[in-house]
C-alpha cells in the first residue's frame, strides 16, 4: 500500500497530467469493508449490474481482503 493515498493533496487538486486524490485509512477501509459485506450477501446471485458487477470478481475481491489486512496492521 502506498502512504501517498493519505496524503492530503497540494493547493491545486487537478493538474493537466494528474488528479490528487486521497482519503483517510478509516474512510478506505469502511469502504473496503461495505463491498466485502455486500460480496458475502450477494455470493451466487446475478442481480448486480455494471461496475458493481465488476467488483464482485473474486480477484478483485482476494486483493480487497489483503489490502484491508494492510490498512488495519499499519495505519490502525
Amino acid at each position: 500500500m502506498d502512504a501517498q493515498a493519505f496524503t492530503p493533496a497540494p493547493d491545486v487538486l487537478m493538474t493537466p497530467n494528474e488528479d490528487y486524490l486521497f482519503t483517510t485509512p478509516k474512510k478506505l477501509l469502511g469502504t473496503i469493508k461495505a463491498v466485502l459485506k455486500v460480496y458475502k450477501l450477494q455470493k451466487g446471485k446475478t442481480n448486480l449490474k455494471g461496475q458493481a458487477a465488476e467488483l464482485m470478481n473474486p480477484a478483485v475481491i482476494a486483493r480487497m481482503t489483503e489490502i484491508s489486512l494492510q490498512i488495519e496492521k499499519e495505519y490502525m
